[in-house]
């Protein structure tokens, strides 16, 4: 490369390295688990959106851990190159994983596990150091878009104080040299997403080898899309479940059969609690509440209010129904006397679940943080789906025979408020991600069933 540099016109910096050489005393190795490419020529194997190139050839650049069938060898890999090459002290710098709790505390475990493994085999590893303890502000995209989005790391900031964080703990943990595993966090247990087989998003390349989720399950008492969101995204994220629906006289029998690590009650049954308190054997109670009543369980269980919901993966719910309505020309009739607080429910499940496994107590409130009309609400839901929003009509609550009451939430008080991304936020990732199943078309007059009895989609695979 020494003409193409000196053509750059960098020809006296490198002699002055040349005669001066300052080599380093540690290199520091920051590895992502996206940061490895594959680059494939191949485009009949990818989908047109990853078509692309350098302007001379074409081909698809994509992370090679969506694409390999074989399992990216991460810092252990990273740490026997730079050691083979240098053969100076190293440090791992930057332990950072822009994802869910349970795999930000995985990635940081094994990053640990990959130091002590080479220094096994006699590589002089110093540190590992994990980054960054406040969280980051939009580095999901590199700091390309402000949108203000918020990764929390060893603390989460959005509370005052900042709140310590399941991964916090774990770091404290491998920092006094304690032994680390399932019995410090069920989650540790489960491999990564990046071991798992939904990390593969194409045509794989070679023989596929895939982890499956393990460890301790979760126990999900309900049948309807509330416990059927938190099923979905539990498998997603590497947490084995077990679901009842309408556990009855079933639940001590369960959770002796289980013995889970926690129960998800999405029904609000007080007798479904005091039986968990009676069989439970030290399980952890997360209650999510679609209610306007105080639910009051044991003290050391995490209470959830959460407000009016809607979901991707299911079209009985208000928004659902009423943009079918305004695809079909006809109007959408909404109450504007009436507050809510709209909640997206992936948002509500994946918070849910983090506070969980931090170990979190008490009550939370969890919503997309604004309360409005009804009526309000289905105009925003058209302005964000791109359809006409003066078919939306508002009309006065106590007009109606009758109507479903759906919960109001105080948005001034409680803990948890921010840590749900905002309302509009959620409508425009509702349009991505929503699943374009024809929806029955409802009545004109009432306002939505409460969303514990919405309808889902199954559990996908993958």
């Amino acid at each position: 490369m020494w003409d193409w540099l000196c053509g750059c016109g960098v020809e006296r910096e490198l002699r002055q390295l040349l005669a001066e050489p300052c080599p380093p005393q540690i290199i520091g190795i920051n590895a992502y688990v996206t940061s490895e490419r594959f680059l494939d020529e191949r485009l009949e194997l990818h989908p047109p959106h990853l078509h692309g190139g350098n302007g001379r050839e074409a081909y698809v650049d994509i992370e090679t851990v969506r694409v390999h069938g074989q399992l990216i060898d991460g810092f252990a890999g990273r740490l026997r190159e730079a050691h083979a090459r240098y053969r100076l002290p190293l440090a791992i710098t930057e332990v950072h994983m822009g994802c869910t709790r349970e795999e930000q505390m995985r990635w940081l475990h094994q990053a640990w596990q990959a130091a002590l493994q080479a220094r096994k085999e006699g590589v002089d590893v110093r540190a590992v150091t994990a980054w960054a303890a406040f969280g980051t502000v939009d580095w999901n995209s590199l700091l390309t878009l402000d949108t203000g989005h918020y990764e929390p790391g060893l603390w989460d900031i959005r509370s005052e104080p900042p709140r310590l964080t399941a991964l916090g703990r774990l770091a404290s943990a491998l920092a006094r040299g304690e032994a680390v595993g399932a019995r410090h966090s069920p989650v540790l247990e489960s491999p990564g997403w990046w071991q798992r087989d939904l990390r593969l998003s194409v045509v794989p390349h070679g023989q596929v080898t895939a982890l499956p989720a393990r460890g301790a399950s979760l126990l999900i008492l309900g049948g309807g899309a509330l416990a059927r969101a938190f099923a979905r995204l539990c498998h997603m994220r590497g947490l084995p479940y077990e679901m009842l629906a309408r556990p009855g006289s079933d639940l001590g029998a369960a959770l002796r059969r289980y013995a889970p690590w926690a129960v998800i009650d999405t029904l609000c049954e007080e007798r479904w609690q005091r039986d968990l308190r009676r069989h439970g054997s030290g399980a952890r109670l997360l209650v999510v509440s679609c209610d306007d009543q105080d639910a009051a369980p044991e003290a050391d269980a995490l209470l959830v209010r959460t407000g009016a919901l809607f979901g991707p993966w299911d079209h009985d719910h208000f928004v659902a129904r009423g943009l079918t309505l305004l695809r079909q020309g006809r109007e959408w009739a909404a109450a504007d006397d009436q507050i809510v607080m709209p909640t997206y429910l992936p948002d509500l499940v994946q918070a849910s679940l983090d506070l969980l496994i931090d170990g979190e107590t008490g009550v939370w409130q969890l919503t997309n943080g604004e309360p409005l009309s009804w009526a309000a609400f289905a105009s925003r839901a058209a302005a964000h789906a791109g359809l006409d929003a003066s078919l939306v009509r508002g009309f006065t609550f106590g007009g109606l025979d009758r109507m479903d009451r759906a919960p109001v939430l105080d948005g001034r008080s409680g803990r948890g408020q921010g840590l749900l991304p905002s309302l509009a936020d959620a409508l425009t990732r509702y349009q991505l991600d929503h699943e374009p199943t024809p929806a029955p078309v409802p009545p004109l007059r009432g306002t939505p069933p409460r969303p514990a009895m919405e309808r889902s989609t199954p559990v996908p695979t993958h």
